[in-house]
């Protein structure tokens, strides 16, 4: 799978693709060793522009990888607006699940 690292202002962040959608976003010390792909490039600029303040939505092609719970938390998070923030709280009442249910997720 390509791989494409950068470094933002939370740390160093990991993109993962597979089958021309990005399946992961994740937190690392490290950086990915593979050839960036067009995606990859994108999605790293998007980012970027994210981090500036430039850019409030990102247009890009998502299939996280996850179980089902996962991806509705996701897709719940996903809606949250530009600049608002949701508390596991909120978020686990919204799914009618456990606070810590939503932070393993």
């Amino acid at each position: 799978m390509p791989r494409l690292s950068l470094e933002t202002p939370l740390g160093w962040m990991t993109l993962v693709e597979e089958d021309g959608r990005l399946t992961a976003l994740a937190w690392s010390g490290k950086r990915a060793a593979s050839e960036p792909t067009p995606l990859l490039l994108e999605a790293k600029d998007q980012l970027l522009q994210y981090f500036a303040g430039d850019r409030r939505e990102f247009a890009l092609p998502l299939e996280p990888a996850g179980v089902p719970f996962e991806q509705r938390v996701w897709a719940l998070m996903r809606d949250i607006p530009y600049g608002q923030t949701r508390s596991y709280g909120e978020l686990a009442r919204a799914l009618a699940a456990m606070p810590q249910d939503i932070g393993l997720a």
